[in-house]
């Protein structure tokens, strides 16, 4: 009831102006963020990430998203050579998966434990924690990703990394403190 009414709220306001348009992943924050606020505060705090932070950005239509998926595909091109070919050659596309992983926050793919560990990596250090884990998550699941033999395969590793396994909190920030993105 509570991610009903936090819902109902942001999408008001936005149509009277006083709030910001909510995302695609946008419940998926907000119940994330009602396990750990009373409603008011959840409001407040998906206020000031949809405002304010890289995330509400990600679907906007002035190109802002278009120039993010192209710096994506340039990165995991240049960082996974093998799996960014692989991936292509299955027809899976960086944006089927990126929008729903930024846009969450990674809660639509990591455990909860793991992706509450990102959110608060990506509140103190900016957006270019979401390019690191994103790129860090892809190193971990390219093993997988790389025995794939179609999209559907690929996309059901990419969409549920948890499910998978391989993918702990302890492997995830293992990999982003011994990886360095250039």
């Amino acid at each position: 009831q509570a991610l009903l009414e936090l819902m109902i709220a942001l999408e008001v306001r936005h149509r009277v102006g006083e709030a910001a348009e909510p995302t695609p992943g946008a419940s998926l924050l907000g119940a994330t963020l009602l396990l750990y606020l009373e409603p008011p505060s959840a409001f407040a705090c998906m206020q000031a990430m949809l405002r304010g932070h890289a995330i509400g950005r990600l679907h906007s239509y002035d190109g802002r998203w278009a120039w993010r998926v192209r710096a994506a595909n340039r990165a995991i091109s240049r960082e996974l050579p093998v799996l960014s070919k692989h991936l292509a050659a299955l027809g899976v596309s960086n944006e089927t998966f990126l929008l729903e992983w930024l846009s969450t926050l990674f809660v639509s793919t990591l455990a909860l434990d793991t992706a509450t560990r990102v959110w608060d990596c990506y509140l103190r250090d900016g957006e270019a924690m979401l390019w690191h884990t994103m790129l860090e998550l892809l190193r971990l699941l390219a093993p997988r990703l790389l025995e794939a033999t179609d999209a559907a395969e690929a996309l059901g590793v990419l969409r549920a990394t948890a499910a998978v396994g391989g993918v702990t909190e302890k492997a995830l920030f293992k990999s982003l403190a011994s990886n360095s993105v250039a």
